[in-house]
């Protein structure tokens, strides 16, 4: 089904005029070559029961849910209060939630008890006058037991916030700073205090949280990239990227590179120690949505408006694959890495279509292209050696579709009726939002089979104990006899 999009004040938000099969229920399971996957819990956070609302509130509250999850120790005292007494279970840790739900922030807590997901003593809804567009949770100081989490809105505001203390700070208001919506926040690796913010204006601003605001900063409105820094105010850095708007970013797992997806078709590599613009990787068509690395930085994973899945190799600097498999725009790539393992990954994509697809992908298993012919001016195969002299970034265009090996995913699955926009892994669960503010929680093949079969493992670990234990009562009886 095609997705007819209205025009909206908040251009990174479009409002869906029609709702993907609304009358075809959304199956509750679903297998795969690891096993059956299933629907164990199912929040919908835009509306409470027989609750009522106009047709102007509930478009305006229509736009993509994103998650930011975080596993928050907890200390040995807390585990022994009345206030906590289901916490005792999951070993001193909680799947602490974040969601974005129309003009509202919700925070939850999460934990497994058997397995499945129980929602427990749940933050209330941050209300705004205005709309959150994306967050993340500071996993820095999570490690230490401190809960904090930087929202980004639509008119350009910056809120840090501490939900167990309720601290807030806040920055650019009033648009002091910049203009325009934040597309994309994260935090920086290993800070406690910064965060770097991407905008529709095509800037990436790092801030930090205990500097003031100048009130005059650099503005720069070329196209070509430029780098300016003033470490006694915020923002500490601006990174002009290009006057299109920025739709992601991720660090890569050794947190030297940044990947930034923009909406004009190109992904854009920085090194971020150096701060120097590095490579310039060329979508095969329209914008790109979202990024992800394989969790060894050995590939880059793109979605967009080709309604594909783009491998690129970054050493070789070569798009490797192609998957085919949604009928819309991708929203999110995740990689799993706990099945990542020799050479071979297992990735999910989500799209604007409502559907999750699973994917397996290895150099090994690609089948052969069409053609073998490169696109004039593409890479050549191999290694491409840095050019540390240059401060040109290497551009690189993607081959010709006949020339690209094509993958399909292992599973497809419709797993909301609107347009999924989130997608994240955990230890037992994937977790999908769309735009009409449903949360999923699909549990994985090895949970399900524990869950159902939770004696398999104590049997098999007996049965192991007394086959080791038979050796030694023979040995012992020869013993005697001799």
């Amino acid at each position: 089904a095609k997705l007819k999009m209205t025009s909206n004040k908040d251009p990174i938000a479009p409002t869906p005029t029609i709702i993907l099969n609304p009358q075809k229920p959304v199956r509750p399971s679903f297998k795969s070559s690891q096993g059956q996957y299933t629907l164990i819990n199912e929040f919908c956070q835009l509306l409470k029961p027989k609750q009522r609302i106009s047709r102007e509130t509930l478009v305006r509250q229509i736009r993509p849910t994103k998650m930011s999850l975080i596993y928050f120790p907890i200390p040995d005292k807390v585990l022994k209060t009345e206030e906590y007494p289901m916490e005792t279970i999951i070993k001193g840790k909680q799947l602490n939630f974040m969601t974005n739900v129309g003009e509202a922030i919700h925070v939850a807590r999460y934990i497994h008890q058997n397995i499945r997901c129980k929602e427990e003593n749940s933050h209330p809804f941050i209300r705004f006058r205005k709309s959150p567009t994306c967050h993340d949770w500071n996993h820095t100081l999570g490690c230490d037991g401190i809960l904090e989490m930087v929202v980004g809105f639509n008119t350009g505001d910056l809120l840090v916030y501490q939900p167990l203390t309720k601290e807030t700070t806040w920055l650019n208001k009033e648009n002091i700073i910049f203009q325009g919506s934040v597309t994309c926040i994260q935090w920086l690796p290993a800070s406690k205090d910064c965060f770097i913010v991407g905008t529709t204006t095509g800037d990436l601003f790092v801030f930090n949280k205990k500097k003031t605001e100048s009130i005059t900063p650099p503005i720069n409105t070329s196209t070509s990239f430029s780098f300016s820094e003033q470490g006694d105010s915020n923002p500490t850095s601006r990174w002009h990227i290009h006057n299109s708007p920025i739709n992601d970013m991720r660090f890569s797992p050794s947190h030297e590179w940044l990947a930034v997806a923009c909406q004009d078709g190109h992904l854009r590599i920085f090194n971020f120690v150096e701060r120097r613009f590095r490579y310039d990787f060329k979508s095969c068509y329209g914008g790109i949505l979202c990024v992800e690395w394989t969790p060894d930085g050995k590939y880059i994973l793109l979605g967009g408006e080709d309604d594909c899945l783009s491998i690129w190799s970054f050493s070789e600097k070569r798009m490797v694959a192609r998957g085919i498999g949604h009928q819309s725009w991708v929203s999110q790539i995740r990689c799993d890495p706990s099945e990542c393992t020799d050479q071979r990954y297992h990735l999910a994509s989500v799209g604007q279509d409502g559907r999750l697809n699973l994917w397996e992908f290895s150099l090994d298993s690609l089948p052969r292209p069409r053609g073998n012919s490169l696109r004039k001016g593409g890479p050549p195969p191999g290694p491409i050696p840095d050019q540390p002299a240059s401060n040109d970034p290497m551009c690189f265009l993607p081959p010709l579709l006949r020339d690209l090996p094509e993958i399909e995913p292992i599973v497809s699955h419709r797993a909301h009726h609107e347009p999924i926009s989130d997608l994240h892994f955990t230890e037992t669960c994937i977790v999908t939002s769309c735009w009409g503010g449903i949360i999923r929680f699909w549990l994985r093949p090895q949970c399900n089979d524990e869950e159902k079969n939770p004696e398999k493992l104590d049997t098999q670990n007996s049965e192991k104990s007394e086959k080791s234990e038979k050796p030694e009562i023979a040995e012992s009886g020869k013993q005697e006899k001799e």
